[in-house]
């Protein structure tokens, strides 16, 4: 089923309407507005579960309503991302209209770079075990390259979304946390997603 969609004053796009497809294909050059409305599209369909426009706008670009608002010298309004029915507008900061509803089932945003780089990072641990002595010097040389990929590569959304996204398409689940109580009130919150992908593990002291 299509979808129509109107976004205006979103990041790069003055404004823009376009009818989406079950399979759509976004294909231009860099700094065209293609993430952009990757993006408006997931923002509105995630929106009506999350209430809150700017804890969403936060863990998608790290920067409020102010940022993300089409700029001359100052940002400009409305901000408005509409499809079938569904409408966010906003006339200003803390100034929104809220969607009821998502114009769509359900929203994944899933990059393949952080696909890929997650696998690596998961790979490495039996990568790097050093088998001889004399291997640190290689082991602290591919650190030194991963280091050097994970500041080139964007890292977009930031990892509780797309922890979250992964889980509910693979495994139709959101993710949890199991909380532990020991005896001497120490709390251990350990988060696992996609089994081995990411494994994350916290003890609040």
């Amino acid at each position: 089923m299509k979808a129509r969609m109107l976004i205006q004053n979103w990041r790069c796009i003055d404004r823009l309407e376009v009818e989406l497809a079950p399979v759509t294909l976004l294909l231009g050059k860099n700094s065209t507005g293609k993430s952009s409305l990757a993006h408006a599209a997931y923002f509105l369909a995630r929106l009506p579960g999350i209430r809150n426009p700017d804890t969403l706008l936060q863990w998608l670009y790290g920067t409020g309503l102010q940022d993300v608002a089409r700029r001359d010298t100052k940002p400009r309004y409305p901000v408005v991302v509409e499809a079938d029915g569904s409408r966010f507008e906003a006339q200003g900061p803390g100034r929104y209209t809220l969607p009821e509803n998502s114009p769509w089932n359900d929203a994944y945003l899933l990059p393949s770079t952080r696909i890929a780089l997650l696998r690596l990072i998961n790979s490495l641990g039996k990568a790097l075990k050093p088998s001889k002595p004399g291997e640190e010097g290689t082991i602290a040389a591919a650190l030194i390259w991963l280091s050097e990929l994970l500041q080139r590569t964007a890292l977009t959304p930031p990892l509780p979304l797309f922890s979250d996204d992964m889980l509910r398409l693979y495994r139709g689940t959101p993710l949890t946390a199991r909380v532990e109580a020991s005896d001497a009130g120490t709390v251990f919150i350990q988060a696992t997603a996609l089994y081995t992908l990411i494994a994350i593990t916290y003890e609040d002291p």
